[in-house]
């Protein structure tokens, strides 16, 4: 017995140096998922902060391919010449046609004449109503730098819109001033196909009206856009077709609730992850919120695999330091057991 003493405590010290190996490779699997959760976090707050500054980015384009056309119409001499004879009903007649193809081929759904004093000559998108004064922050902001000015803005109908007011000048001197606008819903269908986000824009009812909300919108209606059915907020645009129920819900909270919120819910069996950001208008003022939506499936699926690819690699490691273990304590046992028999042989031949 005491000869296999030697061989015991080399057993069990071998064995028992796999336990420490085992509580490392625990330790480190821990430790790597702890630190791709921070980094899937980062990347996925990355993500949401580069979709939201594109969607500025191609509000900017959008502001641009609107001036373009401003400024072919403010060629056409036929529209000059009705505007400053300050006839209502010919510049109608010659603009309507114009209002027509730009609604057909670019969604333009605002179409505007302001004289100098910022009173409205004509809305050829609605020519009932005109002769009331405009103070939106991007035909003021014409009117001071005598540039052109864009940015989103709430109408007084109840419409949040891409408007670009262009200073319309004959002989180098200003006669008055342009205005182009889009809704955002039709800016938010092509910026899907673009940037293959998902939108959602709510406005603080603090900013609006409640008798005139929604009279001037053109498309249909939005879930979401009754006026009572969220205490703070009202969605005036959304590039999906249903909202998530994860956001229906969060939106009955207060406006604070959602800084740097970001929200995870599953559709269609992919992981979708929501954040949301603030919604600002043409003067920089916070007015509501925009949701993103993202399929981050693909991100969360890697990150997955790459976890199990580590995970596995650990557990062959252990698995094959146990087999070289158990083999070279196998031989060491056989080889044991042949010294002794030897040893007691040799003490025969000794003492017969």
């Amino acid at each position: 017995m005491k000869a296999n003493r030697p061989f015991n405590t080399l057993k069990h010290f071998l064995f028992l140096g796999i336990v420490p190996s085992v509580i490392f490779i625990t330790l480190a699997v821990l430790s790597f998922t702890w630190v791709q959760n921070i980094h899937m976090s980062n990347a996925v707050q990355s993500d949401l902060n580069s979709s939201y500054h594109l969607f500025y980015g191609e509000l900017y384009k959008e502001a641009a391919m609107l001036n373009v056309l401003a400024e072919q119409l403010a060629e056409n001499r036929d529209v000059r010449g009705a505007f400053l004879d300050k006839e209502r009903e010919r510049l109608n007649e010659v603009a309507r046609p114009f209002f027509q193809n730009l609604r057909a081929d670019y969604d333009v759904t605002h179409f505007y004449f302001h004289t100098l004093e910022r009173n409205t000559f004509l809305r050829v998108h609605y020519p009932e109503m005109h002769g009331d004064r405009i103070d939106r922050f991007t035909l003021k902001e014409a009117e001071a730098t005598g540039s052109v000015s864009y940015g989103l803005e709430l109408g007084p109908m109840g419409t949040l819109t891409l408007r670009v007011v262009m200073p319309w000048r004959v002989d180098d001197r200003i006669i008055g001033y342009l205005e182009l606008g889009k809704e955002i819903d039709q800016v938010l269908a092509e910026m899907k196909k673009i940037l293959e986000v998902d939108f959602v824009l709510i406005v603080n009812k603090d900013h609006l009206n409640k008798a005139s909300w929604g009279k001037g919108k053109h498309g249909p209606p939005v879930e979401g856009g009754d006026w009572n059915q969220f205490p703070d907020f009202v969605v005036f645009a959304m590039s999906r077709e249903e909202m998530p129920p994860v956001i229906r819900v969060d939106l009955a909270r207060p406006h604070h609730f959602h800084e740097n919120l970001i929200l995870e819910f599953r559709e269609g069996g992919r992981l979708h992850l929501a954040g949301f950001a603030p919604l600002l208008d043409a003067s920089n003022k916070d007015i509501g919120e925009i949701i993103l939506i993202k399929d981050f499936n693909t991100l969360k699926t890697a990150a997955h695999r790459v976890t199990l690819v580590i995970l596995f690699g650990y557990l062959f490691s252990v698995l094959l330091y146990a087999g070289f273990v158990y083999a070279y304590l196998r031989r060491i046992g056989f080889e044991g057991k042949a010294g002794a028999k030897d040893i007691r042989s040799f003490d025969q031949d000794l003492n017969p």
